[in-house]
């Protein structure tokens, strides 16, 4: 990803863009350890149903819209806050709901305005020498308790209690073995108290303040867990009880007050409970765990009223039997949205969001109002390519860690992800994590309605119905993958494969440089790659005995650098091209000759890694990896459209869509944030370029 530096200007896409529709990523995941959700979103917010969690580096808000809910919500919407240097371990709103307060990897806390459109920072503290693991406001949103990983020796604690506006400590909280805190949470209420989970000791510590300290009187039910880790502590909302869970599938119920204990149920999962957490009449704790379940339990009966199999419906098919839960439908995460709506998240990132109990006269069940589990699908980490199927409106994204999905192109409403046949078992993955490669997804192209990827396993993966049915093995790594009408070209770092008609593979066709980009004519007759010789080669295509290229041009002495992107207009008379700095075009029917050359659209600061022509190929769009997109005018060669900050980590695809019947002018962009991304641009270029 990009060094850029973070401020004010730049956590958050600029306010004055014209997003139409901004799809984040989903919660990010590690095997054995919890995610942390929130769905408390404070009472400024009490009406909209939004989950807050962390992706990578950013603090993603989903306003999760379902049509099961009895709450109507708006359009939906997300914001993706991009603050933190590091992983996001864990995010959770203010009582109030105007700040948000996250915290990563290193250590590191940033209290920041949600309410406010530059969503400012108020605090950026580093408060462990470790991660944090877990974050929690008191009633007044004016104190945060901090617990996670400490220094081995001892020195750094692992939980702390700060005034959240100063970051000045509170007292001094008890610690746990090994220095390693996993859960914590503030009394919502007087007196204040909070608890803490051990993430090695299985012990629950009581403190009292302000100033804080651990209450050592006997009462205190520190021992209640048996072994392991305390995965999750947290009081109800009125604070009379403390629920807790972990490794050893059980739950452990305390006194608000004085953390006395009130009963243990044991083996309510057959794994793990990594989550609980409590409806807002405090009635029912929802819990799951390690055995793909999510449950529900009537806290005054101790009863387990309603559970569903997650983990079945992931699979696809409602009567679908695992011999052992697969690790991507691992419960690792629940929480109750505005309104008392289910979510719960899955090792593979999915988030659910389940049938609403009614919970007015529980009686031995808990009735439905439906029995259907939605999944949202979607991508964990950085979306590496993307492509789109312009007959039938449908999208291809693929990402760095081998997964692809399938995206209504209008709506941006993600279909499902990409799935191996049934006994495909061509290097296999993990059940239900999704994976069609091994390692990034470094191209995708549609021919006669038949996706061709490839990746960092050097192979060509074919894809039919959602279904990859067929792979062939490359004898070198490909860089990308170009295509024309029936005629496709990977390039690699040796050289070049033709492919055509799914018919096959060609032989490895040699080059004296490095492929790096390309593209094809319509007739697929004429083939022009970048590469990273400075120059362009182009080539026409023999159709003989078998398929080869003949060089026929090179444009030369044009770029300074290797050349990243090449892009034919779709009229065929234009050509781009782009490198680290340069965007240069080329008349076609001319012999080549410069339209644009070299110093004139030179102002991304690093690697233009993609082009894309519009519709009437009036405009050139350009993404590069110092998070722009830039729109460039053939008319009006001296000016320019620029979005900044529009992907952390840069840009790693866009693409005009065709126009709308009401005229507009839509650009899709994905990006190493994980982020997709649709522009509304009309405004803009009849603005700029008149």
């Amino acid at each position: 990803m990009s060094q850029i530096e973070v401020d004010a200007s730049n956590a958050c896409i600029p306010p004055k863009c014209n997003v139409l529709t901004m799809i984040p990523p989903l919660p990010s995941t590690t095997l054995g350890e919890p995610v942390y959700l929130d769905g408390k979103c404070g009472r400024i917010n009490a009406d909209r149903p939004l989950l807050v969690y962390g992706s990578g580096r950013l603090v993603v808000v989903r306003e999760i819209n379902c049509d099961q809910s009895k709450i109507k919500t708006k359009n939906e919407t997300n914001l993706v806050y991009r603050g933190h240097k590091s992983q996001v371990l864990c995010a959770k709103f203010s009582p109030s709901g105007a700040y948000i307060a996250s915290g990563d990897i290193r250590g590191s806390i940033r209290v920041w305005s949600f309410d406010n459109e530059s969503h400012l920072c108020k605090l950026n503290l580093f408060v462990l020498s470790g991660p944090i693991r877990d974050i929690s406001w008191d009633l007044d949103s004016k104190r945060l308790v901090v617990v996670g990983q400490g220094s081995k020796s001892g020195q750094d604690l692992s939980a702390k209690v700060i005034q959240w506006d100063t970051g000045v400590s509170i007292g001094e909280l008890g610690q746990h073995m090994r220095n390693r805190v996993a859960s914590c949470d503030f009394r919502k209420g007087r007196p204040m108290r909070i608890v803490t989970g051990g993430g090695d000791d299985s012990q629950c510590l009581f403190n009292k303040g302000p100033p804080f300290s651990r209450i050592v009187d006997g009462k205190t039910a520190e021992k209640c867990h048996l072994r392991g880790a305390v995965y999750s502590v947290r009081f109800s909302n009125d604070g009379s009880m403390i629920a807790s869970t972990g490794t050893d599938k059980s739950v452990c119920l305390y006194d608000g007050k004085t953390m006395e204990s009130l009963g243990r149920m044991e083996n309510v999962h057959k794994g793990s409970i990594y989550a609980c957490v409590w409806n807002s009449t405090d009635e029912i704790l929802m819990t799951c765990g390690a055995d793909g379940m999510t449950k529900l339990i009537h806290v005054e009966d101790r009863k387990i009223v309603h559970e569903w199999n997650v983990a079945k419906y992931l699979g696809g098919e409602e009567n679908v039997h695992f011999t052992k839960v697969p690790i991507g439908g691992r419960q690792m995460s629940c929480a109750f949205l505005s309104g008392d709506i289910p979510i719960s998240v899955a090792m593979n990132g999915c988030i659910t969001i389940l049938p609403i109990p009614t919970t007015i006269n529980i009686g031995p069940e808990v009735s439905l109002k439906s029995d259907k589990i939605d999944i949202l699908p979607g991508h964990q980490c950085s979306v590496s390519s993307f492509c789109i199927n312009q007959s039938n409106g449908i999208m291809y994204t693929g990402d760095s860690n081998g997964s692809i999905c399938q995206w209504n192109v209008d709506s941006l409403l993600c279909l499902g992800r990409v799935k191996k046949m049934q006994g495909y078992d061509d290097d296999a993955e993990p059940l239900l994590m999704d994976k069609v490669h091994r390692g990034t997804i470094t191209g995708m192209v549609i021919i006669q309605d038949i996706l061709l990827s490839i990746g960092w396993d050097d192979k060509i993966r074919l894809t039919m119905n959602s279904f990859t049915t067929q792979s062939i093995e490359l004898s070198a790594q490909p860089n990308a993958i170009i295509k024309g009408t029936l005629l496709a070209v990977v390039l690699t770092v040796k050289g070049l494969f033709l492919f055509r008609n799914i018919d096959g593979i060609s032989e490895l066709i040699q080059t004296n440089f490095e492929p790096l980009s390309g593209c094809i004519s319509v007739t697929d007759s004429t083939v022009y790659i970048g590469g990273d010789d400075n120059n362009i080669h182009i080539y026409s295509v023999v159709d003989g005995e078998s398929l080869s290229l003949l060089e026929t041009n090179t444009i030369s002495e044009a770029h300074l650098a290797p050349v990243q992107s090449v892009c034919l207009s779709n009229d065929e008379t234009k050509l781009a091209s782009a490198d680290s700095r340069d965007i240069c075009l080329w008349n076609v029917a001319d012999k080549y000759s410069p339209i644009i050359g070299r110093s004139r659209w030179c102002f991304h600061q690093l690697k233009i890694g993609t082009l894309s022509w519009s519709n009437d190929d009036t405009i050139l769009a350009s993404g590069s990896n110092d998070d722009s997109i830039y729109l460039w005018s053939i008319e009006k060669k001296m000016k320019r459209v620029h979005y900044a900050h529009t992907h952390r980590g840069g840009v790693t695809a866009v693409e005009f869509l065709k126009k709308s019947e009401d005229g507009k002018t839509i650009l899709v962009s994905s990006g190493n944030d994980g982020c997709v991304v649709q522009w509304d641009v009309t405004e803009d270029i009849a603005k700029k370029f008149a």
